[in-house]
């Protein structure tokens, strides 16, 4: 099941798995029925050319509605759901807000200020599996490493994350191609880091990275910092581009799931960790393997240095994201909203005050 799969991420996982071999059933799961309908019917269609002949459904759901969203999932029975359901559009928000804060003479994005928007319908799936009794595996694509780690402390973290910074680390697995004229299949590329590494210049977000072509370490070669950002710079010439990498990050997850492959793949999340991290996967999950040199300590430290540079100070035992300064600053200044906290409680109340603000500005 793809959950949001008519949005701009689950539009284009849904054309990816519709290829996919070993996928008999798609379920397109969204508020959208033109475009759910023909989502089904065109990537039906479109995966008849690559001979892969899945049976591709949309079913309406509606992500806020908890006990309809219930119901959905016990008639569905999904053994795994891709999740890329948000309540509004990042790419137009980000312009809006971009704007502002110009006019305020602010600096930092500090994303973590608009979590409400991804963690709400993230909350109410991983309520609404536990409470219909399935085990379904959930890769979710939606800000990971904020959603993770608070939904881990009640209970409810999905198996793994995709997107982020495991994308950055293609594109510089690119520019490092590029850059030493050898294929990409030939170099490998490990980067740790939190969120905050993919929007933020690379000297001010601590980050772990590793380069290898074939079995040669050649970390030592590069300018870390200067590559990176050459990545940053590949990547968003376009933003509204990234959503094909995305899915495609998470399309690779859900085969990994599905076939039960126990590669190891960068994703952020796992354990319900704040950030991207090498990870084992399989049918039964998903597995932290830290290179040796690097203490989980170590890494929970840059984690957390990280969330705070994305507007998050600290998350505490119940759930309860706090907001760090420069975030508390554009949530009062151009948003109107004077928030310290965000209790799981919170979430609708808070996504509701954030939607005002984007359905003011969106025109």
């Amino acid at each position: 099941m793809v959950f949001g799969g008519a949005g701009r991420v689950g539009s284009f996982a849904v054309e990816y798995l519709a290829r996919t071999p070993g996928i008999e059933k798609i379920w397109i799961a969204d508020m959208s029925d033109v475009s759910g309908h023909c989502l089904a019917l065109n990537s039906s269609i479109g995966a008849a050319f690559d001979d892969s002949f899945p049976d591709i459904q949309f079913i309406r759901t509606n992500a806020l509605d908890q006990p309809g969203l219930t119901r959905t999932l016990i008639s569905t029975v999904p053994d795994i759901i891709l999740n890329a359901s948000t309540t509004y559009s990042s790419y137009l928000y980000n312009r809006i807000l971009s704007e502002k804060m110009r006019e305020h003479g602010l600096e930092s994005r500090c994303p973590g200020h608009m979590i409400a928007k991804d963690l709400l319908p993230l909350y109410w799936l991983m309520k609404s599996l536990k409470g219909a009794g399935l085990s379904s595996s959930v890769v979710n694509v939606c800000f990971p490493d904020i959603a993770h780690p608070v939904l881990a402390k009640l209970g409810l973290c999905p198996v793994v994350g995709a997107g982020e910074v495991a994308l950055l680390a293609q594109g510089l697995r690119r520019i490092v191609s590029t850059t030493i004229r050898i294929p990409m299949s030939k170099i490998e590329v490990v980067l740790i880091a939190n969120h905050a590494l993919l929007v933020n210049r690379p000297e001010t977000v601590p980050y772990y990275a590793r380069i290898q072509v074939e079995e040669d370490d050649v970390t030592e070669k590069f300018d870390l910092n200067k590559r990176i950002t050459e990545a940053q710079q590949l990547m968003f010439k376009v933003p509204e581009w990234f959503s094909s990498m995305t899915a495609s990050h998470a399309v690779r997850i859900v085969r990994a799931i599905l076939h039960d492959t126990h590669e190891t793949l960068l994703a952020p999340g796992a354990d319900g960790m704040a950030g991207c991290l090498p990870t084992r996967v399989n049918s039964a999950g998903a597995t932290v393997e830290l290179p040796q040199e690097l203490s989980t300590a170590r890494v929970e430290t840059m984690f957390s240095e990280g969330l705070k540079i994305d507007g998050i100070e600290r998350i505490e035992d119940d759930g309860t994201i706090v907001f760090s300064e420069p975030a508390l600053q554009i949530l009062r200044k151009i948003l109107c909203i004077d928030r310290k906290v965000l209790r799981i409680s919170e979430l609708k109340e808070m996504n509701d005050e954030l939607l005002r603000f984007y359905d003011a500005n969106k025109a």
